[in-house]
């Protein structure tokens, strides 16, 4: 595998300067197998910007607080709140109960 794609995108990168990065679920789910450092370098490369990072797909503790220790600022997931109708949710973003 050849570095120009990956050097290519990382220009982008910085061309359109996010205001925040989201780490995907295929990413967080492996976080202490390969995808770990893939995932460290999204952290370092946030935190030498000032971009805060959102991972997505935490499903346990442990994930969580790995995420907190790499200075992940939001979450989401079955951790926190399985998926629901749009309808669940009231004009001011919380729960509607039922």
């Amino acid at each position: 595998m050849t570095l120009a794609p990956v050097l290519s995108n990382l220009k982008r990168f910085y061309e359109i300067n996010p205001d925040s990065i989201k780490v995907d679920s295929q990413f967080t789910g492996d976080i202490f197998g390969t995808a770990g450092k893939i995932v460290r370098i999204i952290f370092d490369l946030a935190r030498y910007n000032r971009i805060p990072v959102i991972a997505e797909g935490v499903e346990s503790e442990d994930v969580a607080r790995e995420l907190i220790k790499l200075g992940c600022v939001q979450a989401q997931g079955y951790l926190y709140q399985k998926p629901m109708p749009f309808s669940a949710w009231d004009k001011s973003g919380k729960l509607v109960k039922e």
